[in-house]
């Protein structure tokens, strides 16, 4: 009987279970069970990110569910999520339980034959593949129609308790000031001069608009996998003004993937997807009767019964958006209903807030490419993917990692 530790950011879920019985492997040697990557609507939109991960565990003893919220996503699944940070940690179907694989911090070293044995689940949801196009087996995706471009993109929870209207960039958008982020520069072997952003390039913007590099200085220059540089380069008379002939509605949000040990703890899972989004473009629904009803059952329609207002954090309730602190100057919102990651945002750029893709709901797919330009040359903190973590726990989420930035690089050429 194999045993794992699980955590959740908190700490309010920690406990010891046990595998659901291997299945034996060579010379009798136990495989890990296989682990299914979900990328069903409601898998996204109640989690908020691009796929799921869950591995069985047993269910002859179930885990304990204290300090857990529990939400009924059909009639027949319920999932659990922490009450305190949101990290969901177990999805249930009758008497067959699941603990998601990002929560797992101590398990054995079992043979794993080299690669993990994952299996994708409701591809077709996504309408483009979502990140199983950067995962092998990448399966077949349907062809879809060409979406046309909207002015405002739709985003919500399961429960839609968090309704969101994002709005295409304008000129406030270029307004914030933020240090490039991981994404695009790995802390781990970048000067902090250098990432600091001291020209204060617009990167969340893809193309950066060219009127926001000051005059004489040298920007640096990031670079996608076809080393294409994405930061403008310098031009007389440029300065932090709008110029008057620039469409920003053409401009598109920078979108990628994280593995950070934060970002796993606080969601339940391996791979986190953000886009980074002006406050200024981002409207919330408020609830129509401003209270909270029992759990949905069904993916409802998103709720557009009351005009959106600006997003403002500091006069929404906490019975509409949830949050945890999750370091001194960063703060994790989830829905408090049906436990969706919602926002990250930090004190250091109070007006860049990164939003949970899995919440966008595109008609073109879940990628949302007609807003969104996904940075494929790394996953932000890739490195940090064996944090905290022991046995084959650590060679799964190295390789799913590994085969994630893999696939994106040679999707991208």
């Amino acid at each position: 009987m194999a045993q794992i530790t699980i955590s959740c950011l908190c700490g309010a879920a920690r406990q010891t279970l046990t595998l659901k019985e291997l299945r034996g492997g060579g010379g009798g040697r136990p495989h890990w069970p296989e682990i299914s990557l979900c990328h069903c609507d409601t898998c996204r939109h109640l989690t908020g990110m691009l796929c799921t991960s869950y591995t069985p565990i047993s269910s002859t003893t179930p885990p304990s569910l204290t300090n857990l919220e529990r939400y009924s996503s059909s009639a027949l699944v319920s999932r659990y999520f922490c009450a305190t940070c949101g990290c969901h940690v177990f999805r249930s179907k009758g008497e067959a339980w699941e603990v998601a694989t990002g929560v797992i911090t101590k398990s054995p070293d079992l043979d794993l034959h080299g690669s993990p044995a994952w299996r994708h689940l409701h591809v077709n949801d996504t309408k483009d593949g979502g990140l199983a196009k950067w995962l092998p087996p990448a399966p077949e995706i349907k062809p879809t129609q060409p979406s046309p471009r909207g002015d405002t993109l739709p985003a919500s929870c399961h429960c839609t308790l968090i309704s969101l209207a994002i709005t295409r960039p304008n000129s406030s958008s270029v307004l914030p000031h933020s240090n490039f982020p991981d994404l695009m520069l790995p802390y781990c072997r970048t000067a902090e001069s250098v990432v600091s952003n001291p020209s204060s390039v617009k990167w969340w913007l893809q193309p950066p608009p060219t009127h926001t590099i000051p005059v004489g200085s040298q920007p640096p220059i990031p670079t996608t996998p076809q080393n294409n540089p994405i930061s403008p380069q310098c031009s007389p008379n440029q300065d932090d003004h709008p110029t008057p002939d620039e469409d920003f509605s053409q401009h598109r949000y920078l979108a990628g993937t994280c593995a950070c040990r934060p970002c796993r703890l606080a969601s339940g899972f391996e791979i986190q997807s953000w886009v980074f989004i002006p406050r200024g473009n981002i409207l919330i629904h408020p609830p129509a009767d401003n209270s909270i009803h029992s759990s949905a059952t069904a993916d409802l329609p998103i709720d557009k019964t009351t005009s959106p207002i600006p997003l403002g954090f500091d006069t929404i309730s906490p019975t509409l958006l949830a949050s945890y602190n999750s370091s001194p100057s960063a703060t994790r919102h989830f829905c408090p209903r049906c436990g969706a990651t919602v926002f990250w945002r930090n004190q250091a750029r109070p007006d860049l807030i990164d939003v949970s893709t899995g919440l966008l709901r595109a008609p073109e797919g879940s990628r949302a490419e007609t807003w969104l330009e996904w940075w494929t040359g790394r996953v932000s903190f890739s490195e940090d993917a064996r944090n905290e973590r022991t046995g084959a726990a650590v060679c799964w989420a190295e390789s799913l990692v590994k085969e994630l930035e893999g696939g994106m690089v040679s999707g991208s050429h």
